[in-house]
């Protein structure tokens, strides 16, 4: 097989391999910046393409919890694309390194505006206050019309983007559960996702107790996800499609 490599997924330079393995399943790629995140294509001999594979975080030094959501299976054996979409607990203390790399990255340097969704800008984060946030993801009408419209943004608007870059929003866990969840990935893995939060910051920790309660919370007022989409967040069938173009491979 044979190993591409660039700094984005879309300038991946398939002209010359960094790595061909003949035998046996590893190979040794030579970094020239220790550090700084990089994408791999991976294709199987007699093929001419293979699955992108990455280290989904940014290694940024101001947001050490900014990762890439790429990669992640569907339930209907599809893939979520690497490069589009993207989670973190703030941008406030990017460095100008960090500017570099997220604007190669085709990424904004400053989180999207969010109207109506809860900003946790001077907000104490304790156990109560998350649970709250968590509840009020689902049943707070002007929360509700922000995330439709996140949804419909990711359908409609520039990617990539980021999904969350808020401490509440991260600690809540919702807006990224909700558009893996929207994408088909099981629920276990949209947990596992949540709680890598811990390994790079974790102050307050994430707690799956905040995403379980929004989960609980679709349930008890919609009966089913499927029902939340449509019923809370107004989301059709050809933004759900075109999520599924943009988004899935």
């Amino acid at each position: 097989m044979r190993v591409y490599a660039g700094d984005t997924p879309g300038s991946i330079d398939r002209s010359t391999p960094v790595a061909v393995v003949r035998t046996g399943n590893e190979a040794t790629v030579p970094i020239p910046e220790p550090g700084r995140p990089i994408y791999f294509e991976v294709v199987p001999r007699r093929a001419k393409h293979g699955p992108v594979v990455a280290d989904r975080l940014l290694a940024l030094d101001g947001a050490p919890n900014t990762r890439d959501l790429g990669g992640y299976s569907t339930i209907d054996g599809h893939q979520v694309r690497w490069g589009r979409i993207f989670r973190s607990e703030g941008l406030g203390t990017l460095t100008d390194a960090d500017r570099a790399r997220l604007t190669a990255l085709g990424l904004p340097t400053t989180c999207p505006a969010n109207d109506g969704a809860a900003d946790s800008s001077g907000v104490p984060l304790d156990a109560a206050a998350i649970r709250a946030a968590a509840a009020a993801n689902i049943t707070d009408p002007a929360i509700r019309k922000a995330h439709g419209a996140l949804l419909r943004g990711l359908a409609r608007g520039d990617l990539p983007q980021f999904v969350s870059c808020t401490l509440l929003d991260d600690r809540t866990g919702w807006p990224v559960a909700l558009v893996l969840t929207t994408l088909g990935v099981p629920r276990e893995t949209v947990v596992g996702d949540y709680l890598q939060s811990n390994q790079f910051r974790g102050t307050p920790p994430a707690d799956r107790a905040a995403l379980d309660a929004g989960f609980e919370a679709v349930r008890k007022k919609y009966r089913n996800f499927g029902r939340y989409l449509v019923k809370g967040l107004g989301l059709d069938d050809r933004t759900y499609l075109q999520l599924r173009k943009r988004l899935v491979d």
